[in-house]
């Protein structure tokens, strides 16, 4: 498959439930094979082709999900400035390592992907954050409190 069979097929074959309801179009496109490589776009083509609707797939492939990507191409084209408003680019201090640290609100909604993704764990929203990572060993020191 060319770039321009996979496309078409993106375009006419995503679902929106792939897409995350994003515009995808010919212009992210593009600028996702320019980032990230032509094979890259041919391989989520061949994904769709197979059927999916797993948006995890552009995480598996480019190591971003489609969240991530359509805020790039919004930084990177100027395209739904809007959605870059509470959005803050930060780079990690050191190669490979980063420590999160949340204040304010994440999204519970039960149709949203971070539901979707607790309700698969074992220990439910524990092993999201907690589940014997560093990143739940970082978070659990993050406000002092400790459990």
């Amino acid at each position: 498959m060319d770039l321009t069979d996979a496309f078409a097929v993106i375009l006419q074959g995503a679902t929106k439930k792939f897409i995350a309801g994003y515009a995808v179009d010919d212009s992210f496109l593009m600028w996702l094979a320019a980032r990230y490589g032509d094979e890259k776009v041919v391989r989520i083509a061949s994904a769709v082709l197979d059927g999916t609707e797993d948006p995890e797939v552009w995480y598996d492939i480019t190591g971003s999900s489609i969240h991530v990507l359509w805020l790039m191409y919004c930084r990177d084209s100027g395209f739904q400035q809007y959605r870059l408003q509470n959005v803050y680019w930060k780079e990690a201090g050191e190669d490979g390592k980063i420590v999160l640290g949340f204040a304010g609100d994440i999204n519970f909604a039960d149709d949203w992907y971070t539901m979707e993704y607790m309700n698969r764990q074992t220990n439910g929203i524990y092993d999201c954050f907690f589940g014997g990572s560093a990143l739940g060993d970082a978070e659990r020191g993050c406000d002092g409190d400790e459990q």
